[in-house]
């Protein structure tokens, strides 16, 4: 006696991966993307001249809040797709690194420009500070760049299965990814200050991403290397 073949409706079905609030790394790169875009659009530096009130946001001057809210809205589209935090290879594993380290370069820009911008107001006798929605771009950007870095420089776990978290006991085997993370974070720190100190403010937008990029990779490479041996 033979019988009609039937579809299971359930193998049919996409397997549901976990939602952004139980995947730390997700989270995380969703929380930078909102307070970079919130940060951006508020005013960045506060103060008086000739006794008015002034204020310069992240669209006056160069426009670099504009800038920052555009991968502000790449991170969080990246939060939701879970596949950027998880890809083995390619460009999708290393944009997460790319985009939190142009947040973070793009941010030293900015605050040199607010620098500027508040000297101005002050060398006449008026007053002015950084705002608090400077502050809140830069915690964004600092965390895009960390946890965009660690998503991408980590090997193995998380790439096949659930969500890889943070809050665990660490373990040995996390030693090269960590010493890879902060080599890189320290070589961006160090090539962000050189193109600061030594080139003019109003050509350093393209230069501090390449000594930005160039610190990330060598940092990262020695941090690898001092991970390995340490394990």
């Amino acid at each position: 006696m033979s019988y009609p073949l039937r579809w299971d409706p359930d193998l049919t079905k996409a397997e549901k991966g976990q939602t952004i609030v139980r995947d730390p790394l997700r989270a995380s790169l969703a929380a930078a993307g909102i307070a970079l875009a919130i940060g951006s659009m508020r005013p960045w530096a506060e103060g008086t001249a000739g006794g008015q009130p002034q204020e310069f946001g992240g669209f006056d001057g160069a426009g670099d809040g504009a800038i920052l809210l555009f991968f502000a809205i790449c991170l969080m589209l990246m939060a939701r797709d879970r596949g950027f935090l998880r890809a083995r290879d390619g460009a999708r594993r290393w944009t997460p690194m790319i985009v939190g380290i142009i947040c973070l370069a793009d941010w030293f820009v900015a605050r040199q420009q607010v620098e500027m911008q508040i000297a101005q107001w002050v060398r006449p006798g008026g007053t002015g500070a950084l705002a608090p929605g400077f502050d809140l771009a830069g915690m964004g950007a600092v965390t895009a760049a960390v946890v965009g870095s660690f998503a991408s420089l980590r090997r193995g776990e998380g790439r096949n299965g659930g969500p890889v978290s943070l809050l665990r006991p660490p373990r040995r085997s996390d030693i090269p990814t960590l010493a890879t993370t902060i080599g890189a974070l320290a070589g961006l720190g160090l090539g962000a200050a050189v193109a600061i100190d030594f080139i003019p403010a109003a050509v350093v937008d393209a230069p501090l991403v390449f000594f930005a990029g160039l610190g990330v990779i060598a940092g990262a490479r020695l941090g690898q290397s001092v991970g390995r041996w340490l394990i």
